[in-house]
């Protein structure tokens, strides 16, 4: 099974994110892994982002996380529906484009990680 792994820090989270949009911006629409709405979504997200984390309030933190974990989710989702379609090697080489680390993954060893099957 196919896995896809988070970064395991905020600013690593963010730095995808980064990757992901610079990776579209350069994209031409028609070859773009993932919907345009994403895309156009991603800039005043990525900035706000920056604005919550100089607050560092516990609570806000840990809901600013788990938007996005569902954003990167959504996006991953994307791009790996377009990547299998590709076939293994190129959808794989796809992810790689956009920042995606993509991994085998053992259900039975990975009891501390974050990880999104897919």
């Amino acid at each position: 099974m196919n896995a896809f792994s988070l970064p395991q820090t905020d600013s690593g989270r963010i730095e995808l994110l980064n990757a992901i949009y610079r990776k579209g911006l350069s994209t031409p629409k028609q070859q773009l892994a993932f919907s345009t709405e994403l895309l156009v979504y991603l800039r005043p997200f990525i900035s706000k982002l920056s604005m919550v984390s100089e607050d560092g309030s516990c609570m806000n933190r840990e809901q600013v996380r788990r938007v996005v974990d569902e954003l990167l989710l959504d996006i991953v989702n994307e791009i790996y529906g377009k990547c299998v379609r590709l076939g293994d090697r190129r959808g794989h080489r796809v992810m790689a484009e956009y920042g995606i680390q993509m991994m085998a993954f053992n259900p039975f060893e990975a009891e501390d990680e974050m990880v999104l099957a897919a």
